[in-house]
């Protein structure tokens, strides 16, 4: 089997992943966070959707 070497490594994509993810909660207030969560503890249902991480995402909160 004929492996061609990748330019991308599973270390470099969780890298990239792990840089989106410190800058998008550095955005975050936690006075925010705090009511979102109550909004969702709160509510009859909710519905979420999402493609990629985001549906990742999404599955996640609904085994949670």
């Amino acid at each position: 089997m004929n492996q061609r070497k990748s330019r991308f490594s599973i270390k470099a994509a969780t890298s990239t992943i792990i840089k989106e993810i410190k800058g998008v909660l550095s955005f975050i207030k936690e006075e925010e966070f705090v009511r979102f969560l109550d909004a969702i503890k709160t509510s009859n249902s909710i519905f979420v959707t999402g493609q990629g991480r985001s549906g990742l995402v999404a599955r996640t909160l609904l085994c949670g």
